[in-house]
């Protein structure tokens, strides 16, 4: 697994009661079908100082974990502190919890054994170059070279079955999202969590098998991108934007993990391969952002027999509450006929000519959990079209204000109104007395 992001709060909406839906389904799973081993890849957490919910909520998944007889291993991503997620870990091993939070010169395997012999597990928090700097006292041409030092230093017996878990952002041949039809468009985010079992012996399974190609749908473009993705990687919402305009200096080409059996991928919340197989993102068990809708959540589950025998079966978890999309007109969108699940998480788009006062609490009144009211009509459609680059800079503020209430409400203002947005802006500091 990878992206938990535990304390997420979602247009004022908590998670957690979500989460632990979902976290709990996993304890089922690991119990009844034995797995060996839970790996969780990153953001564990979705901020440094999570709120007290979401350590009580990870404190009882380790303990129902551990009692289950399996063994979790856990690393920091970005949103995580290395401090808090790193308290106690030393005592946590004794018991079979193994937490990685912070770069060490060298990385040292978790050894874990089961009917074929022994796994290792090599376990590598997020990083910055500037960190693999410090360390070794070198300078790195790229972020790509940074960590392939790091990996140098672990001291990789390609005999061995290696796996290693790892919070990058990684790049490489186009997945098996590429294969995507144009009919399809969902996008979404990214990060990793995974469940690694010894051998499947016919026990029965839990959850649904997931189609990847389903999971992986994309538009893509001449380019060889998805409309959402970069270098194969497809990506949504606010983690598209900050990895598009941020986070392209520091990424890994997948061929880093090409010594490992398999690489546990957090950082990316949509669920796919990336360059082969088994360098995998599991994605974000919960849709956590609008462009997530569409989006199929699953959970790798990672069956290891002898060396180089790896089998990758991505289950499918039902959410408590389903993050989904409605649009139409307001009275067709609420006519009994058409409302179902009505405990989802709903972004509304109206497409009514006119403003419905309210409408938010009217359209809780059947969906207590709305998330969101947008309106796409012809007033939307023509603000999208203004290009606002130099307009304004020769008018004053009550034609601009009349203007865009013209734009958005198709009739004049009136002096009233404009009155008491003249004083809203005055008291702003926007306007002054003497600008009209």
């Amino acid at each position: 697994m990878a992206d938990l992001h535990l304390g997420k709060v979602v247009s004022d909406f908590p998670m957690t009661e979500d989460q632990r839906h979902f976290l709990w389904q996993i304890v089922d799973t690991v119990r009844e079908e034995r797995i060996d081993a839970v790996l969780i890849s990153g953001d564990v957490y979705d901020r440094t100082i999570p709120p007290e919910s979401a350590v009580r909520l990870l404190d009882d998944f380790i303990c129902e974990i551990r009692q289950t007889g399996a063994k979790l291993l856990m690393i920091t991503g970005n949103h995580d502190s290395d401090e808090r997620l790193s308290f106690g870990s030393r005592l946590f091993e004794e018991r079979g919890v193994y937490i990685r939070t912070r770069l060490e010169e060298k990385i040292t395997p978790v050894k874990l054994e089961d009917e074929y012999g022994e796994v290792n597990f090599y376990l590598l928090p997020f990083i910055k170059a500037s960190q693999v700097r410090s360390l070794y006292g070198e300078d790195y041409e790229s972020y790509d070279a940074a960590v392939r030092a790091v990996i140098s230093q672990m001291n990789i017996d390609p005999a061995a079955r290696n796996v290693i878990l790892a919070h990058q952002f990684v790049v490489g041949s186009r997945s098996a999202a590429d294969e995507a039809t144009p009919e399809s468009q969902p996008a979404g985010e990214a990060e990793a969590t995974g469940a690694l079992r010894s051998d499947d012996d016919g026990r029965r399974p839990v959850g649904e098998a997931a189609d990847e190609r389903t999971m992986n749908e994309g538009v893509y473009g001449d380019d060889g991108l998805g409309a959402n993705g970069v270098a194969g990687i497809m990506l949504g919402g606010s983690e598209s934007y900050i990895t598009r305009h941020v986070g392209l200096v520091e990424q890994i080409q997948a061929d880093c993990f090409d010594s490992f059996d398999y690489a546990a991928l957090g950082h990316i919340h949509r669920a796919q391969n990336v360059g082969r197989e088994t360098v995998r993102y599991a994605g974000a068990p919960l849709k956590y952002h609008f462009d997530e809708i569409g989006q199929i959540k699953s959970v790798p589950v990672i069956t290891m027999k002898s060396k180089g025998e790896v089998e990758v079966e991505l289950r499918q978890f039902k959410p408590l509450r389903d993050m989904r999309g409605i649009k139409g007109p307001a009275a067709k969108l609420l006519a009994p006929e058409n409302v179902r699940d009505t405990q989802d998480y709903i972004f509304v788009t109206l497409t009514d000519k006119d403003v419905l006062p309210d409408a938010i609490n009217i359209f809780r009144k059947t969906y207590p959990n709305v998330m969101q009211i947008r309106y796409d009509n012809s007033h939307t459609k023509d603000l999208e079209a203004v290009d606002l680059t130099d307009h304004g800079q020769e008018r004053s503020f009550s034609e601009t204000v009349s203007d865009f209430y013209r734009l958005i409400y198709n009739e004049e203002m009136s002096d009233e109104e404009l009155e008491i947005m003249r004083k809203a802006a005055r008291s702003a500091g926007i306007a002054t007395d003497g600008e009209d």
